[in-house]
């Protein structure tokens, strides 16, 4: 998938970028916080289906998992965005703004497993 300031991105490279509450959005436009926060729920999901592990909105974890990962390390390492992924990855994992999205969906998670 290309995308505006990465370039080609495999999946796990958007994947990562989006749990990290990245706008991956063609506009230049930051998205509304709803969608970014569902965006990183759904994102979520589909990394724990997808590895068969669970390290919540921890994205430091998902990062040197995947980094580090026989099975996935090629498409996540790939170099073609490579950079700029681990570039803003690194940024995202102490983001005060990405730290507030990850409490407003643990709370939504929370909620949901109440119900």
């Amino acid at each position: 998938m290309t995308i505006p300031r990465y370039g080609q991105l495999t999946p796990l490279q958007s994947q990562l970028l989006r749990l990290g509450g990245a706008d991956l959005s063609p506009f230049q436009n930051e998205g509304q916080v709803q969608d970014r926060v569902n965006s990183m729920r759904r994102t979520l999901s589909k990394l724990k289906n997808r590895t068969g592990r669970d390290f919540g909105y921890d994205l430091e974890e998902w990062h040197h998992f995947l980094e580090s990962s026989d099975e996935f390390s090629a498409e996540y390492t790939c170099a073609i965005a490579w950079d700029a992924v681990f570039k803003n990855v690194n940024e995202l994992i102490d983001n005060p703004e990405r730290l507030q999205l990850v409490e407003l969906a643990q709370k939504l998670d929370e909620d949901e497993n109440i119900s």
